[in-house]
């Protein structure tokens, strides 16, 4: 399963087993609220998922993955934030096919924000109800 964490796409395999390998909690006690408190936690003492371990990142995306059906997590920690818990959130499921195009443009040009952000998280803004 691929799995975009902020700028990265990750490819998780089976979300269960690489939670499992990096030292997560079985499936069954996979809780989207842990994950996102795992991301949230991460992001405010680093500031990127590229600042830390990778099984880190592995483990917040595949929690998410496998207590919800998300895909794509964004974690932005604004300016003023003093605390995990204002480290702001979102979540989608974008199509597997804007996944592997995000994959195949990181493999040429490296991490683009820019590029994530049109073709996922700005459209998922659109797709928000009002």
């Amino acid at each position: 399963m691929l799995f975009l964490l902020n700028d990265t796409v990750l490819d998780l395999g089976v979300p269960a087993d690489t939670l499992a390998r990096v030292g997560g909690p079985a499936a069954s006690r996979a809780r989207l609220g842990a994950g996102v408190q795992s991301g949230q936690e991460a992001i405010f003492v680093a500031g990127s998922f590229s600042q830390t371990h990778v099984d880190l990142a592995l483990k917040v995306a595949a929690e998410i993955a496998v207590s919800s059906e998300a895909n794509a997590a964004l974690f932005v920690r604004p300016d003023r934030c003093r605390s995990p818990a204002q480290v702001a959130v979102r979540l989608v499921s974008a199509p597997l096919t804007t996944l592997v195009a995000i994959q195949q443009h990181q493999a040429r040009v490296g991490a683009d924000p820019a590029y994530i952000n049109e073709h996922v998280w700005n459209l998922a803004a659109g797709l928000q109800p009002a």
